[in-house]
């Protein structure tokens, strides 16, 4: 298990280490495999890193958090919510699949982003330094042997599948834009972790194939890259750690204005990668 982000007086992304792990998943022979990386950096403007990620492998569990708050509330409400949704996950609550609904993952996904929302929430209403703290929370979840993602998201953070050269956003953003509202206030959020005592958690199940990427951000990066420049880095033959540091990168060169997080999780045949 890992989580970030650290320190904020680091070494350039190119040159820093990465999280990053194999995960087995699935038992019966030939069941695919998920490599994963995650990368985090300040960007050029932040003086504090206010995005947290997760990755628990013996769970196939990968989270991104991109934080908001006075002074450096945001970081508070990013990593009390990735250790919430860790300690929730793993509690294990949810009853087996029922056919048609969301699968058990899915449900257990969901009810540990929306505890990870109670618990936000309670601090930001009870300590006065907190007040007003939220954070978006993007996750993903592979059964085992990993036949499908299963993808929840609060907020503005996203998570795309590149599949064949062709990249595709998989979540939606909870901005004020994307219900059509214009001008300054487009890129407000309609929905986040801790904003409101209430949360609705988006969850979606994505079937997925060996070769396939799927790509966890913060904004850090969606605002800075374009969907072709981020495909072209993730359809390169450069090592997943690689093409992770190359998102880090170009986003700090289009002026770094936010802190940016990636998480790449590849599901690989065994014998591949």
């Amino acid at each position: 298990m890992a989580r970030g982000p650290a320190a904020s007086d680091r070494p350039a992304a190119s040159d820093r280490p990465s999280a990053q792990g194999e995960v087995a998943s699935g038992q019966a022979a030939g069941a695919p495999l998920l490599h994963v990386v995650a990368r985090t950096d300040p960007g050029l403007k932040r003086k504090h890193n206010e995005d947290s990620y997760l990755l628990v492998e013996d769970r196939s569990l990968f989270i991104v958090a991109d934080g908001m708050g006075r002074h450096a509330a945001g970081e508070v409400a990013s990593q009390l919510a990735v250790e919430v949704i860790e300690r929730a996950f793993r509690e294990d609550r949810a009853p087996a699949d029922e056919p048609g609904g969301v699968p058990r993952e899915g449900r257990l996904l969901r009810d540990a982003v929306l505890e990870a929302n109670a618990q936000v929430f309670r601090r930001a209403t009870d300590d006065d330094a907190c007040s007003g703290m939220g954070t978006t929370v993007v996750g993903i979840v592979f059964p085992s042997p990993p036949d499908r993602a299963i993808i929840a998201s609060a907020g503005d953070s996203r998570c795309y599948r590149l599949r064949g050269g062709e990249l595709r956003q998989l979540t939606t953003d909870h901005t004020l834009g994307a219900i059509g509202i214009v001008g300054n206030n487009a890129a407000l959020l309609s929905r986040a972790v801790g904003i409101e005592e209430n949360l609705e958690v988006d969850v979606q199940v994505d079937p997925c194939e060996p070769g396939d990427v799927y790509l966890l951000c913060s904004d850090g990066l969606s605002r800075m890259a374009s969907d072709e420049l981020m495909r072209d880095i993730l359809a390169s033959s450069a090592t997943l750690d690689r093409r992770a540091a190359e998102l880090i990168e170009v986003a700090n060169k289009a002026g770094g204005r936010d802190n940016v997080t990636v998480i790449l999780v590849q599901v690989e045949a065994r014998g591949q990668g």
